[in-house]
């Protein structure tokens, strides 16, 4: 557990490695990853803008020539045509209860380069503000995701039953401008 404090400020992220093998054209690195956590975690961001660097790929690529790919028909799921981005904060399997607050997740899809769909329709690749995972307890307040490829926020947890709860609260928060959807939650 314990706290990343983000000072004040703009701060371009992310990266992408052209590998052009069989699981990736371009793979995607993402920026904040915790996983496994049984401590209380907070990311305080202070105001602070974390914005996708200008020309990051995503969507389909050739990966002989790393330039933009137009599948012949969907769904299209060839992984080494596959050019995900990031997901800006991944939080995954964590215990311990989480905050995530005063904090703006620019995704700068205008700058991004598009290639063709992937997936069974759009592009269906790794581009998301926030993706939380298999988390027990989480608050986001005053978070303000947008313009990413994929979507704002991602809450899931897979093999839930209804038998349990694990709250998930979002407050003053807007997840607005994303390429799917604001928010999506999956189990």
């Amino acid at each position: 557990g314990g706290t990343l404090v983000i000072p004040f400020g703009t701060y371009i992220v992310g990266e992408q490695t052209y590998v052009h093998d069989n699981d990736w054209c371009y793979a995607p690195a993402d920026i904040i990853a915790i996983t496994g956590c049984t401590k209380p975690i907070i990311i305080e961001g202070n105001g602070a803008i974390l914005k996708a660097a200008n020309g990051l790929k995503f969507g389909s690529f050739d990966p002989a020539t790393g330039l933009p790919y137009t599948p012949g028909s969907l769904p299209f799921t060839d992984a080494k045509y596959a050019a995900g981005v990031y997901k800006m904060i991944n939080l995954v399997d964590n215990t311990g209860p989480i905050s995530i607050r005063d904090l703006e997740l620019d995704g700068n899809i205008a700058n991004a380069v598009l290639g063709g769909d992937w997936g069974d329709q759009g592009i269906q690749l790794q581009y998301t503000g926030i993706q939380l995972i298999g988390n027990s307890q989480v608050t986001i307040d005053n978070v303000n995701s947008h313009h990413h490829g994929l979507d704002g926020l991602i809450i899931g947890w897979p093999s839930i039953t209804n038998t349990v709860s694990y709250p998930h609260t979002v407050l003053n928060s807007t997840f607005n401008y994303n390429g799917r959807q604001g928010m999506s939650v999956v189990g």
